[in-house]
């Protein structure tokens, strides 16, 4: 319980402080830097001097109490919606009045009377280089819209009050690659929280740190944006699995195995056989959750073997998201479909950026024998296609690893029955 005189604010509507209300504010944080008995700046909220009207004045806000920062996230969501407002609040200087407003709950006294006040970005939101994240209300409230399909996945991260970036919070949200990730936050969470007791399991904050640390310094190939839960988790080392129940454990340890990308040699014959990439359509026996597993293997494997970069072209474009997230142009394509009985090996896809990934799919190129790029004659007629004809002949980078390389068995089938080619070496 804070410690000094509350000050009730009858403040029904939001308001934006002008550049002299943050001037002011950050003269205030800067001013009672470290250790301070200062009162909350409250003069800035209503003062014409240093606020104004928020475009989004008619949203009702009240002085309440919050367990959590997740509980502030929430709520300003829902104040927001019941105003029928579907995207993301903001607007220049609401932030810092939203600090200000609530600043005895961002920045309690202590038992002594006394308030700890550091690094401005806390209250004063920074946008360079995804700082805002940093702020203690936009950061929560911002990381909550980025996972609003599924909040479980911000339990964790949010489960502090509303002062202190928990350490959750440090490992899993101020790193774009790691923030922006569904399947990296809900794995997080199947492991270190607490449901029950509503914070992070007991002793998990090395564990948190550890997690946090192995999935950013993955190859940039491991689209961690694009993998579920079950995939983040079969990725994991075994030690990670005795913060998990004994029946997810045994899940995960059967997705450990679909998700192995090389393997030893023996794994993958040289040559590749038509039955080493071929399933039975029939007698697939996984779950939908195990398919996402295999897929991701899939895709991981296939960007890891042509190093992220189209095997005909040459393109690997990313393109880095305003929210920090990577994403790549080029894909992982399968030879034999798997609607057709393609399986999700390595040996049965190719890299390729999004154009001749169409094309590939729709028989309008294929690959002959001397592993060299062939045209159907519709690119060869129709001027449209004028885009395909420089590749037309080009040779097709394989993998560095032999082992990795497409099925010669497999890109037969695919001229044959994909492109209609009758003699796929002509």
């Amino acid at each position: 319980m804070n410690v000094g005189c509350s000050i009730e604010i009858p403040m029904p509507s939001l308001r934006c402080l002008n550049q002299s209300g943050i001037e002011e504010f950050r003269d205030y944080l800067y001013t009672n830097n470290g250790v301070s008995e200062a009162p909350a700046p409250v003069h800035l909220l209503d003062d014409p001097q240093f606020s104004a009207p928020s475009t989004y004045s008619d949203i009702e806000i009240e002085h309440r109490e919050f367990d959590t920062r997740l509980d502030f996230a929430q709520y300003i969501d829902e104040c927001a919606r019941s105003y029928g407002m579907e995207g993301a609040l903001d607007e220049p200087g609401l932030w810092e009045w939203l600090t200000v407003f609530y600043f005895d709950q961002v920045c309690p006294f202590d038992q002594k009377g006394r308030r700890s006040i550091y690094k401005v970005e806390r209250y004063i939101p920074d946008s360079s280089r995804g700082w805002h994240y940093r702020h203690l209300l936009k950061g929560a409230y911002t990381f909550l819209r980025d996972h609003l399909d599924a909040t479980d996945a911000v339990q964790l991260a949010l489960a502090g009050p509303l002062y202190i970036h928990s350490g959750a919070y440090e490992h899993l949200v101020s790193r774009p690659r790691l923030r922006t990730s569904m399947g990296v936050q809900l794995a997080a969470n199947a492991l270190f929280y607490d449901p029950d007791k509503g914070k992070m399991k007991t002793r998990a904050t090395s564990s948190v740190q550890e997690f946090g640390l192995l999935l950013r310094n993955l190859p940039p190939e491991y689209d961690l944006n694009a993998m579920s839960e079950r995939s983040i988790l079969a990725l994991l080392p075994t030690r990670f699995q005795d913060w998990i129940d004994e029946t997810v454990r045994v899940q995960i340890e059967g997705d450990r195995e679909l998700f192995r990308i090389t393997g030893d040699p023996h794994d993958a014959p040289d040559p590749v056989a038509i039955a080493d990439v071929l399933t039975d359509l029939e007698s697939r026996p996984l779950t939908t959750s195990q398919h996402r597993v295999r897929s991701d293997r899939f895709r991981t494997g296939v960007m890891a073997a042509y190093g992220s970069s189209c095997a005909v072209s040459g393109i690997g474009l990313v393109h880095r998201e305003v929210r920090g997230y990577l994403r790549y142009e080029v894909e992982a394509a399968h030879i034999i479909p798997v609607a057709h009985g393609g399986s999700d090996v390595v040996q049965n896809g190719l890299a390729l950026c999004r154009t001749l990934h169409w094309a590939f799919d729709n028989g309008m190129v294929w690959i002959n024998g001397e592993m060299r790029l062939g045209l159907a004659p519709e690119v060869e007629s129709d001027n449209r296609n004028e885009w395909l004809r420089q590749y037309g002949g080009k040779s097709v980078r394989a993998p560095k690893d032999a082992r990795l390389a497409p099925s010669a068995e497999a890109l037969r089938w695919h001229a044959e029955n994909v492109a209609r080619v009758k003699d796929e070496s002509e």
